[in-house]
């Protein structure tokens, strides 16, 4: 089931106030992570080829840089090796020192979590984004 436009544009300037606050970098992450989400969804409401390639990349780049903001503060993400396949995807080195865990709201969240083991660090490899990753 697909959400009505309305529904996206609304979501997509919800999106924009969360990734827009740069003093919170956990809500930031999140409005690029739902500006990526938004963006597919928007690609799946038009049928012209150029307007849905431009939504489709948009939302890849929403997601790369969602991917940049949780490794430049050390915010968990439960998805190492597509991560790492982000962030080299937009330059980062070939090896990619990732923490993994629940990705938490806030940082009172991210510091309960990180308390609690819930949160470790991989080095992910190039060759481990599309093989599936080793974990260290």
């Amino acid at each position: 089931m697909t959400m009505q436009r309305e529904a996206i544009e609304a979501g997509l300037s919800e999106a924009e106030a969360a990734y827009g606050d740069t003093s919170d970098p956990y809500r930031q992450a999140q409005g690029y992570d739902s500006a990526a989400i938004l963006y597919a969804e928007l690609a799946a409401h038009t049928d012209d080829p150029t307007w849905k390639n431009a939504a489709v990349q948009a939302g890849q780049r929403y997601a790369v840089l969602a991917a940049q903001v949780r490794h430049r503060h050390g915010i968990p993400t439960p998805f190492p090796e597509r991560e790492a396949a982000l962030l080299r995807g937009a330059g980062a080195p070939a090896e990619v020192t990732i923490r993994v865990g629940p990705t938490p709201r806030d940082k009172v969240e991210a510091e309960q979590l990180a308390a609690a083991g819930e949160v470790s660090t991989v080095v992910v490899q190039a060759d481990d984004a599309v093989t599936g990753g080793s974990r260290s």
